[in-house]
């Protein structure tokens, strides 16, 4: 059985109206979610939180290892500048003393006795 209603713009629109009495089909129920996830929706949300903490943790952590590796690489990299400067400082004064023995000074290494 048809009804019909006009719309907006002065068309009729076709309606159709059941006649039986009995009811419908059942209500469709909800898709079952796929395996691994909670049915309750709120749950997921629950999940979405926890893993954004995880998350949050997770970048804390990588970034305490990133400090810890930046601090560590100048400790080296001072150890390094250091090391050179000592070694520097040590060869200038090789030379210098191998330059005075070289032309016949005899006292070119200065040497403390303990009193």
């Amino acid at each position: 059985m048809a009804s019909t209603q006009p719309n907006r713009r002065g068309r009729p629109d076709l309606k159709i109206v059941s006649s039986r009495s009995e009811p419908g089909p059942p209500p469709r129920r909800q898709p079952m979610p796929p395996p691994g996830l909670p049915s309750d929706p709120f749950a997921v949300d629950m999940k979405r939180d926890e893993r954004a903490a995880n998350e949050a943790e997770l970048s804390r952590d990588e970034d305490r290892r990133r400090l810890r590796a930046n601090v560590l690489a100048a400790l080296w990299v001072i150890l390094i500048v250091s090391g050179a400067v000592w070694l520097i400082e040590s060869a200038r004064d090789n030379a210098r003393v191998q330059e005075c023995f070289a032309r016949g000074y005899k006292n070119c290494v200065k040497t403390e006795l303990p009193r």
